[in-house]
């Protein structure tokens, strides 16, 4: 070394105190995520399980005798369950902002819980999707089908459709349960070990979840299945539906329509 430079060999020495805290300041949180996601989006939440089983249990006495209201439990059933296990992910968003990202509670039992909580949310919202399409069409052959309503729209087929909506719904669940795996992040966790006895775990995509087949098939389902394919049937049937609503209104006017005053001759 050179005898001018005042370095020595100590000054090289890295502290195990200032880097833990070096690390820790450098995992800060970004409070977005914790205003929007964390207390916005568990607020939300909160809100959503409240009203959905206040109105789930309003739709299922025995004096609502329509196939609409079972169509709408099962509505009000799949957004409480959508709401309820997206609750894990938002409580650590909601930790305060003064809380690295190290501190979480990301123990190998959450983590996978998260896991388990995403896939069953994902699932719900698109059951939710699904039950908005049994409920337009349950609507427009009420409405537009009047002869073959009363055959077809009964209390017990709402139920059966809904029924098969949900059993549908866990053949869709059960992949994404086993796309992302449990992940120890070792190298941070060894540091934080210098003087926090803890393990840092966080998911990822596992062997099934990095396949491209796999990655493929589901990005085509989902897009199809929940997004494209509902939505178009619940425009074309709700088209018809509002036409067959002002076709309605439209003969009720002409029937109800004044007669013409009698011509008076001079």
């Amino acid at each position: 070394m050179d005898s001018s430079s005042n370095v020595t060999i100590d000054d090289l020495v890295i502290d195990n105190a200032a880097l833990y805290e070096s690390i820790r300041k450098s995992l800060k949180r970004d409070p977005f995520e914790h205003y929007v996601n964390g207390v916005c989006g568990l607020f939300i939440c909160l809100l959503g399980i409240i009203s959905n089983a206040l109105s789930f249990s309003i739709l299922i006495r025995r004096t609502m005798h329509l196939s609409t209201y079972v169509y709408l439990a099962g509505l009000c059933l799949s957004d409480f369950t959508a709401c309820l296990f997206l609750i894990p992910g938002y409580i650590l968003d909601a930790y305060p902002v003064e809380v690295p990202d190290s501190e979480l509670p990301r123990t190998y039992v959450y983590t996978k819980l998260l896991i388990i909580a995403g896939a069953i949310s994902t699932t719900a919202r698109a059951l939710s999707v699904w039950l908005c399409v049994a409920f337009t069409i349950d609507r427009w052959i009420m409405i537009c089908r009047p002869f073959v309503g009363p055959l077809y729209c009964t209390m017990k087929n709402a139920r059966c459709v809904t029924l098969l909506i949900y059993i549908i719904g866990m053949f869709y669940a059960i992949p994404l349960m086993f796309e992302y795996e449990v992940h120890e992040e070792r190298s941070l966790s060894e540091i934080l070990n210098a003087n926090v006895n803890k393990k840092i775990y966080r998911y990822k995509l596992s062997v099934l979840g990095s396949n491209s087949i796999f990655r493929w098939t589901y990005a085509l389902i989902n897009a199809l299945g929940v997004y494209v394919i509902p939505l178009i049937v619940i425009a074309i049937f709700n088209r018809k539906l509002l036409i067959s609503i002002r076709l309605l209104e439209k003969r009720s006017a002409e029937y109800n329509a004044p007669l013409p005053t009698k011509q008076v001759d001079f």
